[in-house]
């Protein structure tokens, strides 16, 4: 957008429009615009054509052109039709590829790689000269004359390249394949490790951490070291395209372009070994970047149809190979740097983990260290997510991590990094990620974009990514999939622990084994939506009652997960819990215990309606039950959760002392968490009580005076003396003293909690009221 509002002020100087021109105003109206006449019909009948997938193509971004479609009164009619954005900015150039030639100037400029090319050159410039004199002294004048019949005087130039066609062919036969691709290889990944992309290089051969030069810290090779498969393929297609030659003046351009197209994705089949891609994820890529590749190989092949030199430009297009991958690596760790990127990580397990358990750790952290962020859309999105929750709701970690004068002039403020990661979280997903069977790591990023949305206020955004991810859980099962039992069992549904109908009965008998971390992890996002839906009911939300219905016998809620870290639950089989370690999972769970304590208030109001009078004598002492069961749900809780807690490190004095220090943050941090969900979640009980109370005094009253209010049917004898009760009998009583209690609570929740660990809680804090102007 911002280029194209300097070419609308260049035009404007151009054309000397000077004065307050209003080009906002410009911009929104270029941005809406409407379509030609005919376009719109176009577009009209290919949508009604069945199975025709409508893509859009553009050179702008991919968001911008969203929003841009959104806009147009044309297009946006056809927004649900339009299946994909195809986007030249991901490319990052449109033109024609430097790549294939700014080799050459590396080359020359590097030294460390001339050794290399030393070792081949003598052999490989005389047998090529030897090849491509042979060719022209036997068969140039005799093609040269076939050609003439058809292109006359055109023959003497289309006669030259199809020679030299052949003489590459041949050339490429006899040595690409035997000889040299051993050293485009080693010139490939000396290139990328000088550019400081080594990590790659190790996931194909070691590496040695020290050496006079990179050529020295090359070892050996860990798996096949190719750099361009032989393909017999290519060469019968190249053979097969020779005679395009034939056609005057557009024969040799398609010829160069198709051969180009087809042999530009093999200058990156290196790359694709060190990604360990599939054969999928390889055509993916490629069609990704179609036009980069053709252009390469176009670029690439006219270098190498230069007799005597084509060897060394087959090297010097090695090194532009290896310079492309670096812009991509550096273009997909334009979110942050690598190393701030693993900061951050390690900040989100310490720090947001502990309230949102999701990922799995140890998957998680294997996953970026083999780099899936590159090949991955679905891990890129969930990275992004997960670190736009840290900023949003701990946004002081990033400021001691981004300190470098571009960082900052990037990211000036908290908000800007969380707007990056959500865009580029909904970029990695891509338009079409309903369109597949979606896993929990779907609904884990629709959650975590919930929350990047929710900490800055964009409530509209949060429910609607919230409900994504809980319609995701439900729609496609994923919490109740196990066919396997722990060897020591687990915790039931919260309302019914005493009952075994909760457990896995809806997974059938153990015919085929589940993935018991995505089992976990599903289970661990149900109840944490389950405790964001009760979190925004406490503050006026209606959508609990649509996407999350109270657990009644016949419907039961998932098993509460395991409390077993991560470190000890595995794909096949889950490990015990150490004796002397408190999990995770304990707060975790006890959290969740908190907001279930009131699962039969909410059934009530579903059935007869939120803040309605229907027997107030039984609702109040649902309330007053209610109540007690929040208070009960941190009866039991360990010391290590305990408010009154007096630390005590001999549990394991062999453990490392830093990983010792960050659990008792994260238990500081849950600590805070399921004190502050029961206080707001009491609050919301005693609010909830006055509340009726007053709508029941008010029936009440208009029915006695016979006014227009219609009287409500109450259970006993009449409605005297239930007045009084409401304030002066056991539960009234109660309900008065609680609001004091809270009050009380709060302020040694404040004094017992570091007020650093209780930043991740921060929005808890600004929806919980415990002070509230209703009740008597």
């Amino acid at each position: 957008m911002e280029v194209t509002r300097n070419a609308l002020l260049q035009s404007l100087r151009d054309r000397r429009i000077y004065g307050s021109t209003d080009l906002q105003s410009l911009m929104n109206a270029h941005n809406s615009t409407t379509t030609f006449p005919d376009a719109s019909e176009v577009l009209r009948q290919m949508v009604a054509v069945q199975n025709m997938k409508v893509v859009a193509f553009t050179n702008g971004t991919h968001l911008k052109i969203s929003n841009a479609i959104l806009s147009s009164k044309d297009l946006a009619i056809h927004t649900g039709n339009i299946r994909d954005i195809i986007s030249l900015d991901e490319l990052g150039q449109f033109g024609p590829s430097p790549r294939s030639t700014i080799g050459i100037y590396y080359l020359a400029s590097h030294r460390f790689l001339w050794p290399l090319f030393r070792a081949r050159l003598i052999p490989i410039v005389l047998l090529s000269a030897f090849i491509f004199f042979i060719l022209f002294l036997f068969t140039y004048l005799p093609q040269v004359a076939f050609l003439a019949i058809f292109q006359g005087a055109g023959a003497w130039v289309n006669g030259a390249f199809l020679v030299l066609g052949e003489g590459a062919a041949i050339v490429a036969l006899l040595f690409e394949a035997f000889f040299v691709d051993e050293t485009l290889v080693d010139i490939f990944d000396a290139v990328l490790v000088n550019e400081g992309h080594g990590e790659l290089v190790t996931a194909c051969r070691v590496l040695y951490p020290q050496g006079d030069d990179v050529l020295k810290r090359l070892g050996k090779p860990t798996h096949s070291a190719v750099y361009s498969p032989f393909s017999l393929r290519q060469i019968i297609e190249f053979i097969i395209l020779l005679p395009l030659n034939f056609i005057p003046v557009a024969g040799t351009p398609m010829f160069l372009l198709l051969t180009g197209y087809r042999a530009g994705p093999f200058h990156h089949w290196r790359y694709f070994q060190m990604l360990d891609l599939s054969k999928k994820q390889r055509k993916e890529r490629i069609r990704r970047r179609q036009l980069q590749y053709t252009t390469f190989g176009t670029v690439a092949l006219i270098l190498q149809l230069i007799p005597a030199l084509s060897m060394f430009f087959l090297m010097t297009t090695a090194v532009g190979s290896a310079l492309w991958v670096r812009d991509i690596e550096n273009k997909r760790d334009a979110l942050l740097d690598r190393h701030d990127m693993r900061l951050l990580i390690d900040d989100f397990f310490t720090y947001i983990h502990p309230l949102v358990p999701i990922p799995h750790e140890p998957s998680f952290r294997a996953a970026f260290e083999r780099r899936e962020d590159a090949t991955n859309p679905t891990f890129l999105a969930l990275l992004a997510s997960m670190i736009g929750t840290l900023v949003a709701s701990f946004p002081r970690r990033p400021k001691l991590h981004l300190k470098t004068e571009a960082e900052k002039a990037a990211f000036p403020h908290s908000v800007a990094l969380v707007t990056r990661c959500h865009d580029v979280a909904v970029q990695a997903r891509g338009v079409g990620y309903l369109d597949r069977s979606a896993t929990v790591y779907d609904a884990a990023i629709s959650y975590f974009l919930a929350l990047c949305s929710g900490y800055i206020y964009n409530i509209r955004r949060c429910r609607v990514y919230l409900a994504e991810s809980r319609t995701m859980l439900h729609v496609y099962d994923l919490c109740r999939q196990s066919t396997m039992r722990s060897p020591f069992g687990g915790p039931t549904s919260p309302i019914s622990s005493s009952s075994g109908v909760s457990q896995d009965r809806l997974s059938g008998p153990a015919e085929t084994p589940v993935d018991l971390i995505e089992q976990e992890l599903a289970r661990r996002l149900f109840y944490v939506t389950l405790a964001g839906y009760k979190s925004l009911q406490q503050v006026g939300s209606s959508d609990t009652p649509i996407y999350l219905p109270p657990e009644t016998p016949t419907e039961r809620y998932p098993p509460l997960p395991l409390e077993v870290d991560d470190e000890f639950i595995f794909r096949t089989h889950v490990e015990p819990q150490p004796a002397n370690r408190v999990s995770q999972l304990v707060g975790f769970n006890t959290n969740v215990r908190v907001y279930s304590s009131y699962n039969s208030l909410s059934a009530w109001e579903i059935a007869f309606g939120s803040g309605q009078i229907f027997d107030w004598g039984r609702q109040r002492a649902l309330l007053f039950e209610c109540l007690q069961n929040c208070k009960a749900a941190l009866a039991n809780v360990p010391p290590e959760l305990s408010l009154h807690l007096h630390r005590n490190d001999s549990a394991d004095a062999a453990e490392d002392p830093w990983m010792r220090e960050r659990r008792h943050i994260q238990y500081e941090i849950q600590k805070a968490n399921i004190y502050v969900s029961q206080l707001a979640t009491r609050s919301y009980l005693v609010e909830k009580y006055w509340s009726l109370y007053s709508i029941w005094k008010m029936y009440h009253r208009s029915s006695e005076e016979g006014g227009p209010g219609t009287p409500v049917k109450m259970e006993g004898d009449a409605h005297e003396g239930l007045d009084d009760a409401a304030q002066s009998d056991y539960i009234g009583k109660t309900m008065a003293e609680e609001r004091r209690l809270v009050v009380g609570d709060l302020f040694v929740l404040l004094r017992s909690v570091n007020e650093v660990n209780m930043e991740p809680n921060g929005a808890s804090f600004v929806c919980f009221s415990p002070t509230s102007p209703s009740g008597p």
